[in-house]
């Protein structure tokens, strides 16, 4: 825990945080202008996804685990070469060096991204 923050609470809206890919709390909320909104303990986004992702490589993680939570839509991913689909109330659990890449999304896909924990620097190019 980020020890400026002890003992407090944040209350805001996800309309806020266009500018930090629908990002509310993680790591680097302090360098994004968000202080009372950073912790070393969990990352979590709630993303309106693009319809198509300009992604050439897949990426991974060494020491995080992501979840990624459909709240709206459909959501289509590679993980480990294998493609996902993932649908309105699905989830996938990405643990750390399984290599993932974004597909395709429907219009108005919606998705809660949560890593934990929040580590500088966790994402890699493969």
């Amino acid at each position: 825990m980020i020890k400026q923050n002890k003992n407090k609470f944040v209350k805001g809206n996800i309309a806020s945080f266009n500018a930090t890919s629908g990002y509310f709390i993680g790591r680097f909320m302090g360098e994004k202008g968000f202080p009372d909104l950073e912790t070393e303990e969990v990352e979590i986004a709630w993303k309106k996804l693009p319809t198509t992702f300009n992604e050439p490589n897949t990426h991974y993680h060494k020491g995080g685990v992501e979840i990624n939570i459909v709240i709206s839509g459909k959501y289509r991913v590679e993980v480990n070469g294998e493609e996902v689909e993932l649908a309105k109330g699905d989830f996938l659990v990405v643990y750390p060096e399984a290599k993932l890449k974004n597909l395709m999304a429907d219009p108005n896909t919606e998705l809660i991204v949560v890593k934990t924990p929040s580590i500088q620097n966790d994402k890699f190019e493969s």
